[in-house]
């Protein structure tokens, strides 16, 4: 799904910073990045943004073919909102390459990582800044605290930032606006068989594949996950039991029945 990303009068748009690096160690799996809001690897029209930082995924021992857990932390202020602002978007490169703001886009070496977001015009005389391949990480309206992204080939390099259309009056006044980097363990369940780990993904309210639709792909999961009352989900993949309560489970009494399966029926679109 594509995703367009506006605020109030400010057609919201992609940034990234300079980045300072927490004290969780890469081979923890966990990385933390502060960020600068004022940074921008998209073009822009009568601003002063700072440039995009690129991050070396080797650095970080993160290479092609990693599923990568991406979420925000904390918020910054983009000027007439308090420092409340949730929003993040980010994009891989197979180089450190920025281009002048005056290009239309930057990163001539970006790579599609199958994920993308409609970034709007500027804030100052509406000039296109969408590029193909940028995807989102965080936003107000977003279902999740995280999404996952598998790096794609050839990728070395990522840059990230807030979403938003004019960078010179972003703040960040207490310093918690940063970037989590998770290495997802490729070996965790994947329940639903979309090809990312369930903790990557955000399984609620009768869609078990998680793709924002209850329709006969999850009716499928709920035959699957179906024991009966006062029975634990018992499905054929080991460890999977969570996964069916959380898709299904509408009445929370820790088994998946008629009962739920009338909720179901309410959600489901043919």
């Amino acid at each position: 799904m594509t995703e367009t990303f506006r605020f109030r009068e400010k057609i919201l748009v992609v940034a990234f910073t300079g980045f300072v690096f927490s004290n969780l160690a890469p081979t923890q799996g966990q990385i933390v990045i502060g960020l600068n809001p004022k940074a921008t690897y998209l073009h822009t029209n009568q601003d002063s943004p700072l440039p995009a930082v690129p991050i070396e995924l080797s650095s970080l021992n993160i290479f092609p073919g990693d599923p990568l857990r991406l979420a925000q932390l904390g918020d910054f202020d983009l000027g007439p909102g308090g420092d409340t602002r949730r929003s993040m978007v980010g994009v891989f490169s197979s180089s450190t390459t920025l281009l002048a703001t005056s290009n239309a886009h930057r990163v001539p070496d970006a790579i599609d990582a199958g994920r993308p977001v409609v970034t709007g015009c500027t804030f100052h005389g509406c000039q296109p800044t969408d590029i193909p391949e940028d995807f989102s990480i965080a936003f107000t309206s977003m279902p999740g605290p995280s999404v996952c992204v598998e790096v794609p080939a050839g990728a070395t390099h990522l840059f990230v930032g807030p979403a938003d259309s004019l960078f010179l009056d972003n703040t960040d006044p207490d310093g918690d606006y940063r970037l989590e980097l998770t290495i997802v363990d490729d070996s965790a369940p994947d329940c639903n068989g979309t090809g990312f780990p369930d903790e990557c993904e955000v399984i609620a309210a009768g869609d078990f594949d998680a793709n924002g639709v209850v329709d006969p792909d999850d009716l499928v999961g709920f035959v699957e996950c179906l024991a009966g009352p006062n029975v634990m989900p018992n499905p054929t993949l080991l460890g999977c039991a969570e996964a069916c309560l959380a898709a299904f489970d509408f009445d929370g009494d820790l088994d998946i029945d008629m009962r739920d399966f009338a909720e179901f029926g309410i959600v489901f679109l043919p």
